[in-house]
């Protein structure tokens, strides 16, 4: 349907909702831009102010420092830059939540085993202590099962409705 047709009919609801959802869309479309181009700049300061760094050191001593030594693991790409703080702290902090999660579920797991051990040993000692009064004490009787006070009147049948 064409957008004067819904609301020629009345239907302006649903254009408002549609518009709300086209906004929102384009809201999160910009603020994921931003942070991208947020990113990027951030990206081309550290390289900046790495490359005005090695611009000042003596080439003897980056000859010195870029030639790999034996035993020594591999050098990081130069164009690579450091993780921001903000998102470090954010991996360390997601990490610590998966970590305990992971040590939330094997404590349950033991937990779960521990009681299930309890709960044998519970039975086993029931068992016992009924084996032992057995001897001493007489059975006891099943008792009848209890009688309703009134009886429940039959009712009427329930008839179909019509079609």
């Amino acid at each position: 349907m064409q957008f004067t047709s819904q609301l020629e009919q009345g239907d302006w609801y649903i254009v408002a909702s549609w518009l709300c959802v086209v906004s929102t869309l384009a809201l999160y479309g910009i603020g994921i831009a931003l942070v991208k181009m947020r990113q990027a700049v951030r990206r081309a300061r550290a390289k900046r102010r790495t490359l005005t760094a090695v611009a000042r050191v003596p080439r003897a001593h980056l000859r010195a420092v870029a030639a790999p030594r034996r035993g020594m693991g591999r050098a990081r790409p130069a164009n690579t830059a450091e993780p921001a703080p903000a998102e470090a702290a954010h991996w360390s902090s997601v990490a610590a939540i998966v970590e305990a999660g992971l040590r939330g579920v094997e404590a349950a797991s033991a937990l779960h085993a521990s009681a299930g051990r309890q709960i044998d040993a519970a039975e086993y000692a029931l068992n016992r202590l009924i084996a032992d009064l057995a001897k001493v004490m007489p059975q006891p009787m099943p008792a009848e099962p209890l009688q309703p006070v009134r009886r429940p009147q039959p009712t009427a049948a329930i008839e179909p409705l019509a079609a």
